[in-house]
């Protein structure tokens, strides 16, 4: 494993473990942190896979996107459900708008997303 490949991984796992932790104490009112945190933490497994696979790592949301689109097709629409609550969450409403169903469907996307790159 690369130095960079680990970092991912490293920040991956530190993410991941910030939304379980909050996850275990039920305060909804950081719903809006959990899915964003599940976010960075699938996009920082995403870069670790890149670098694992010899893929360029992406520098913003848009081409990330797009290799996720074109090159793992099969995580696309769990990648942009979280890709777009995120977004949503963070900066088209209100923190508190973020309910408890959503945060439950994002972290079965996320499920998804981690089973199908597995361990990078």
């Amino acid at each position: 494993m690369t130095n960079n490949q680990l970092c991912h991984r490293k920040q991956y796992a530190h993410n991941k473990k910030f939304c379980e932790d909050v996850l275990k104490s039920f305060k909804s009112e950081y719903n809006d942190w959990v899915i964003t945190s599940l976010f960075y933490s699938v996009l920082h497994l995403i870069n670790a896979y890149c670098v694992k696979h010899h893929y360029p790592t992406h520098k913003n949301h848009i081409d990330r996107g797009k290799f996720v689109q074109n090159t793992l097709k099969q995580i696309f629409p769990e990648y942009h459900r979280i890709y777009l609550a995120s977004m949503g969450s963070r900066y088209a409403r209100e923190y508190s708008d973020v309910v408890d169903s959503e945060v439950f469907a994002i972290k079965k996307d996320f499920n998804t997303i981690v089973t199908h790159i597995g361990n990078v």
